[in-house]
């Protein structure tokens, strides 16, 4: 058993000669869904949904994990998981149009149908950097469109969590739907949506 648990996204990287020397598991996390997302990273995928403001989705995909198996994921690496190992806690891996399309579901809502065309990646990197540059009146909201996220959106992030289940005997058991409508009654109650 480790002593600690380090955290990172899907794809961070910590080096193998620092975990071995804090005796710590590594939980390599994919993107949260659920309540308590007060700076709506996941959060501004539900609220343009909510809002109808998402008519268009990028071509890629992700992973996803509900914020509740997140949590009983990383009780269980706190308890089992080997020193210097990396585990992946994801619920399961979604394209971003299907992804919005179970959003809107969950909300009851139309969501959107059309996916970008690839041959708008580079013209939509160019207007992420140059939206970048103009100051947002509230720095703790998340862009919806940066050069970086528009880079990651045409991309796909698809991970497994298949060494977690087997090592940690992790299952995932909140759906999708599931956080999003906790995290919206959240977003409401926080004034956030």
């Amino acid at each position: 058993m480790a002593d600690g648990v380090l955290i990172t996204g899907g794809g961070g990287f910590i080096g193998r000669n620092l975990v071995e020397s804090l005796n710590a598991s590594i939980a390599n996390i994919a993107t949260v869904y659920g309540p308590g997302d007060r700076k709506m990273n996941s959060g501004s995928v539900i609220r343009a949904v909510a809002r109808g403001e998402m008519r268009l989705v990028p071509t890629g995909g992700t992973s996803y994990i509900t914020v509740d198996d997140l949590v009983t994921g990383l009780r269980l690496l706190r308890e089992k998981g080997a020193p210097g190992e990396r585990y992946i806690l994801c619920n399961e891996n979604l394209s971003y149009l299907d992804l919005a399309q179970r959003i809107a579901k969950a909300l009851g809502r139309a969501g959107p149908t059309r996916v970008l065309p690839r041959v708008l990646y580079l013209p939509a990197v160019v207007a992420g950097f140059m939206l970048e540059r103009i100051p947002l009146a509230d720095r703790d909201r998340v862009a919806l469109m940066s050069a970086q996220l528009v880079r990651e959106s045409f991309g796909y992030k698809y991970y497994t969590s298949a060494k977690a289940e087997r090592e940690l005997g992790w299952r995932p058991k909140r759906t999708l739907e599931e956080a999003v409508l906790e995290a919206v009654d959240y977003y409401v109650e926080q004034g956030l949506l």
